[in-house]
């Protein structure tokens, strides 16, 4: 049966971290007036230095270009101040998807933790054969690395209508109905698609406000 596995935090254990290589940022310590602490002088509230949104997207760019039969550069959509959200699907390109693993991150966008973002190319790595038997088999991973480009720009939890997106998902258990943002639309959007992928018959519905 084709899976999709959602998984809203970074962190996996299938490598060790400390396998991953740095990149070569030219980091932004661009500083959080109304901030205390590590983002008062440009870090994440880990502790975390920054890099421009636009060098995420170049890794991304550049990682699809580097590997082009293994993984696909894809705009989920725009924010709410217009600026493209991307993500990068990792597969072999020859083979039906069969199993997905959506990781994200920066959510909220002063919690970066420099993970997800370096993931692509530790999962494409050339020594790292048990990713292309994964690949191999149908499997894919669709990696996000920063939800919320306003507030990974700005140091902030929230996007550019000062909204928690993060807090932005609708919740049929209490009956609570949201997908207010343009960010959390788009990334409800995407799901869906991908759950109409492997399950046809069943298309969710989003409620949106």
């Amino acid at each position: 049966m084709n899976k999709l596995f959602l998984s809203f935090f970074i962190f996996i254990t299938i490598i060790p971290i400390t396998s991953f290589s740095y990149s070569t940022y030219s980091y932004s310590r661009l500083e959080n007036l109304n901030a205390t602490g590590p983002e008062k002088v440009g870090r994440s509230d880990s502790g975390i230095e920054f890099p421009a949104y636009q060098h995420i997207v170049s890794d991304l760019i550049n990682t699809a270009k580097t590997y082009p039969e293994y993984s696909e550069l894809i705009n989920i959509g725009s924010t709410e101040d217009n600026i493209s959200t991307y993500g990068i699907l990792l597969y072999n390109k020859k083979i039906e998807i069969k199993n997905l693993i959506l990781i994200t991150g920066a959510t909220h966008g002063n919690e970066f933790l420099n993970i997800a973002n370096r993931l692509p190319d530790a999962f494409l790595n050339e020594n790292n054969k048990s990713f292309y038997n994964f690949f191999d088999r149908g499997g894919a991973f669709f990696i996000i690395p920063v939800v919320n480009p306003y507030g990974f720009s700005n140091r902030t939890r929230t996007n550019a209508n000062n909204i928690d997106i993060n807090r932005d998902f609708t919740n049929i258990i209490t009956n609570k109905i949201r997908f207010t943002q343009k960010e959390s639309q788009n990334y409800a959007n995407w799901i869906a698609m991908m759950a109409h992928y492997f399950f046809p018959g069943d298309i969710p519905k989003f409620q949106f406000l």
